[in-house]
């Protein structure tokens, strides 16, 4: 990600040394990059785990779908994934 980038263009610029004691970067252009983190409030972030998780007879509804329905899209979908299925 780009801010795994600009962490790592900071530690080989300023952190580590050659034997010379040089800086392997002379200069870190991922500096002036600026990261625009989005602002997401906690009842957003709460509404979007709410979608993610299982709720009342969600899991059984998928178990049901992966031992009944699941093998049929497969096998008109992708035959290769269903001969691991």
């Amino acid at each position: 990600t780009f801010s795994a980038l600009k962490s790592l263009f900071k530690y080989l610029s300023q952190k580590t040394e050659d034997e010379y004691g040089n800086s392997y970067l002379s200069r870190n252009v991922m500096d002036k990059m600026e990261l625009h983190k989005e602002k997401i409030d906690a009842a957003a972030r709460a509404d979007d785990v709410a979608n993610m998780i299982f709720n009342n007879n969600d899991d059984a509804a998928f178990l049901r779908f992966l031992a009944n329905d699941y093998e049929f899209i497969l096998k008109e979908t992708s035959t290769r994934k269903y001969n691991y299925f």
